[in-house]
């Protein structure tokens, strides 16, 4: 970080943004103590905080004042049950038994974990566990509470439950909240005040939610933060001279279907009809109508970890046809089996023989060193996939292991390096590089070889939003190429932006195989796999003969009564959400023809 100067009042609940490495929680260690005490490194300036110099207070003092959730709870755990684990904190306050014991009970009431005193903390799900780390600091009854992106690892519904806890505490004025986040759309009704770090780790801007978003979107788009979607499509409609109200923008649903009502009451004859396919056509089909063979073919897979036959199957006779060419999104709650799955159809845990095909190819049948020519995975973590000591050798790792002439390797590799803007990080150790520079690696390793498949085990997770849109604009042009792309994800967002068919997961079975605007008009199948709706999905449905999904582009459709974005008629114009040429990191992957990028000579 780099002359922040910033003040939080008592009782704010703050919400702080910024790209990854922007320094978001070195500044939450910095609250809590760990900088400069437990951190080495160098501090200039002051950090006090209730009246405190936190350079002259020792941290047990500050940790009766400050609570800190780090992004992974699991991190902070150190004993096997609720209660226990509670009771460490405070023992360590050298608080006495009986009011430990009141303090348990409180914290959990208050988490909405009553009962759970007993349990042991590996049975937790992601959300509960998310909810004990809050009710462990809360025991200790800080002043102030921070919390480092408690969703991270969370299915839709375990964030709204975690966002739903900290709305209620938000409530409590006597204590304060910061949230680190790189998004949280349903949260911000809730939020006093939004403050943003640039990338150099200083601070960019500051206020009111609506006023950091509404009246800042060059400066955030700049620096690649988040901004709504809502927001977004407010920025479009306001361009074109199609906004009502040309300085007020919304921050959330219910801000935006007021305003757009006003908008349809003044044109209400446009809009008779507003689907993108003709009337009395068919509903699109998910198996994108091909004939051909699947790129990917699962048939009546089942699986369980371990030997025994008695234990619990992770997956059940799942069956799932992915058309050659298709954008699959897989979904599903937290432990559903997504990534066992995903697994499974790339070889790294072993399939039943003809249970999964690849190509027309059962992989049982395939030699290990084969499989690879056919489809590529890229794990969750990108640091399980690296294998050598610099990038160039990770690029050329699988393009060796295929007897690849060294001349073509060389040519592959030089050009998916400058592809994936990863030149100059060369001969770097790929575990020195940045989060979001490890995921780049990551997916560029896959692609390298060029298989037709290509699986993605959550490719938004830790990443920031420039980071995510470029990272989705290299697979959809992968998808647009001919390749079939299957991402498994939480972000519901990229559901319904890119993905062309959705299967949902539960307990290891299928329960929904097709499109993503049928999936979010099914809210029986939303509940039960623990997903939610995007944002436009919702403004969607206060827009009287909307149908067919919600997107960016059809929701601005909508709302100019049919008219073209501008964007999409010219992707060099302006951005109309700015007035301004778009940023560099728009064109982190400069390759932005539809055609099938060229990693080297066709196999």
């Amino acid at each position: 970080m780099s002359g922040v100067t910033l003040g939080i009042d008592p009782g704010e609940f703050v919400l702080l943004l910024g790209p990854s490495g922007s320094g978001k929680s070195t500044l939450a260690r910095c609250f809590t103590g760990l900088v400069p005490h437990s951190v080495p490194g160098e501090l200039k300036g002051t950090i006090k905080v209730c009246g405190r110099d936190v350079t002259e207070t020792s941290q047990t003092e500050l940790a009766t004042r400050v609570g800190l959730v780090f992004q992974d709870p699991s991190l902070q755990f150190v004993t096997s049950t609720v209660a226990t684990e509670i009771a460490f904190g405070l023992e360590n306050l050298r608080v006495q038994p009986a009011e430990i014991s009141e303090r348990i009970a409180t914290a959990l009431d208050d988490v909405g974990l009553s009962g759970f005193e007993t349990r042991q903390i590996d049975t937790l799900s992601g959300g509960e566990k998310q909810r004990l780390a809050v009710a462990c600091q809360l025991a200790m009854e800080p002043d102030i509470l921070v919390v480092d992106e408690p969703t991270a690892n969370l299915d839709p519904q375990g964030t709204e439950a975690v966002y739903g806890l900290l709305r209620e505490l938000a409530r409590d004025e006597s204590r304060t909240t910061v949230l680190i986040e790189h998004e949280c759309e349903s949260l911000l009704d809730a939020v006093d005040r939004t403050v943003v770090l640039d990338r150099d780790g200083r601070l960019l801007v500051e206020g009111t939610p609506q006023t950091v978003f509404a009246e800042h979107p060059e400066q955030l788009r700049r620096e690649g933060v988040w901004i709504p979607a809502v927001t977004r499509l407010a920025l479009k409609l306001r361009a074109s001279g199609d906004w009502p109200d040309a300085t007020t923008l919304p921050v959330t649903v219910n801000q935006t279907v007021d305003a757009v009502s006003d908008l349809l009451t003044e044109q209400p004859s446009e809009r008779t009809r507003f689907d993108s396919r003709p009337a009395g056509a068919a509903e699109p089909d998910p198996s994108g109508g091909s004939t051909t063979s699947p790129a990917l073919d699962i048939r009546g897979l089942d699986a369980r970890y371990g030997p025994d036959e008695a234990s619990d199957p992770v997956l059940k006779d799942v069956d799932l046809a992915v058309p050659e060419g298709s954008f699959l999104a897989l979904v599903g709650p937290n432990g559903a089996g997504k990534s066992t799955l995903a697994k499974h159809c790339v070889g790294v845990c072993s399939p039943p023989p003809e249970t999964v095909f690849v190509g027309g190819h059962d992989l049982t049948a395939l030699p290990s060193r084969e499989i690879s020519r056919y489809v590529g995975y890229v794990f969750q973590n990108p640091e399980d996939q690296f294998l050598t000591d610099t990038v160039r050798d990770e690029l050329a790792y699988g393009l060796r292991q295929l007897d690849f002439g060294a001349g073509e390797i060389e040519r592959r590799v030089d050009r998916t390096l400058e592809r994936f803007d990863l030149t100059e990080y060369a001969d770097r150790n790929p575990f020195t590089l940045s989060h979001g520079e490890k995921r780049r690696l990551s997916v560029a390793t896959m692609l390298v070889v060029g298989q037709d498949v290509l699986v993605v085990d959550e490719p938004t997770y830790g990443q920031d939003r420039a980071n995510t849109d470029a990272l989705m604009r290299t697979l959809s042009e992968l998808h647009e190429s001919g390749r079939t792309v299957v991402v498994l994800t939480h972000d519901m967002r990229i559901v319904a932006e890119h993905a062309d068919t959705v299967a949902v997961l539960v307990d290891g079975e299928i329960q929904f195989h097709g499109t993503p605007a049928d999936l979010f008009d099914d809210r029986e199948t939303l509940s039960a796999a623990a997903l939610s709706r995007p944002p436009l999905a919702e403004l969607a449905d206060h827009l009287p003969v909307f149908s067919g999904p919600a997107t960016p582009k059809r929701c601005y459709k909508y709302c100019t009564g049919g008219r073209m974005d501008p964007i999409s008629r010219d992707q060099n114009a302006t951005a109309p959400d700015s007035g301004e040429e778009r940023p560099d990191q728009a064109k982190r992957y400069p390759d932005q023809e539809r055609r099938r990028p060229d990693y080297g000579e066709e196999r």
